[in-house]
């Protein structure tokens, strides 16, 4: 992922769940544990409203990576589907 280039996001679930993104600087390890999933993400991070799930299942997404981003960089992140929290996944920023 280059700064300024196109991440595609692809998110399935069930139709009509919310999802909203988390995008971090660092990545808490071990996690905090909550009631609706493991926290990777270090405070403060991003949230962004990114809408629910359309009838197909997937929903997909092209964001642009911001310019100042750094080669080098990992941006770890997280979404919350419904009530339950993904996996932790990380963008390598490439030049």
């Amino acid at each position: 992922m280059a700064p300024g280039g196109t991440i595609k996001l692809r998110i399935t679930g069930e139709p009509s769940l919310a999802v909203k993104l988390g995008l971090g600087s660092e990545v808490q390890n071990p996690p905090d544990p909550t009631a609706i999933g493991d926290l990777y993400l270090k405070a403060p991070f991003q949230q962004f409203n990114l809408g629910s799930i359309p009838a197909t299942g997937v929903l997909s997404i092209d964001a642009t990576a911001p310019p100042t981003w750094i080669s080098g960089e990992e941006k770890p992140f997280q979404a919350l589907v419904g009530s339950d929290l993904t996996n932790l996944m990380v963008i390598t920023v490439e030049s």
